[in-house]
């Protein structure tokens, strides 16, 4: 695992939901993916750390409030959260779980029928390493809320009611 902070950067981007983020290709490479729930898992090269980015239909239909208690009651079970309260079409999960560090951006869409974002898992001892790269990969996530509209998140949204609330 580089220690230096890394210098290549690959563009991940979907282009139907309308999000892109950019990641360390030099740190991650792809491990595996599902084509039909669009899943991509990337994994460190020495295997201690994980990026995961997805783009699900929210089928069976859940709220995002409900969306997230469920990944904070499963996935996170027993986790020590950093404060970081919900807003109007995403959240952020982030904190501890044992050894490891976890950051976790998840967004609907505008008609709550689509849920994407990504997930870094990294060693807590790796920390200075990873928040780096987390936050590279945080200033560069890009999204729209309403797919194949071209709209800023805030406007179109804003003006519609939501189907799923």
């Amino acid at each position: 695992m580089p220690r230096a902070k890394p210098e290549t950067w690959k563009e991940f981007a979907n282009a139907r939901l309308e999000f892109a983020l950019r990641y360390p290709a030099d740190v991650f490479t792809l491990a595996g993916a599902d084509v039909e729930n669009q899943e991509h898992i990337l994994v460190s090269k020495d295997g201690r750390a994980i990026l995961r980015i997805l783009s699900v239909p929210n089928a069976p239909p859940m709220t995002l409030t409900d969306y997230r208690k469920s990944l904070m009651g499963g996935r996170y079970a027993g986790a020590t959260f950093n404060d970081a309260p919900p807003h109007d079409h995403w959240f952020v999960l982030s904190g501890k779980v044992g050894e490891e560090m976890f950051y976790e951006h998840i967004t609907f869409s505008c008609d709550r029928r689509s849920i994407h974002g990504w997930l870094l898992v990294y060693p807590r001892s790796e920390r200075s390493l990873y928040d780096a790269i987390l936050e590279d990969i945080r200033r560069s996530y890009r999204y729209t809320l309403d797919p194949g509209k071209n709209s800023s998140p805030k406007s179109d949204c804003a003006k519609r009611p939501q189907a799923l609330k």
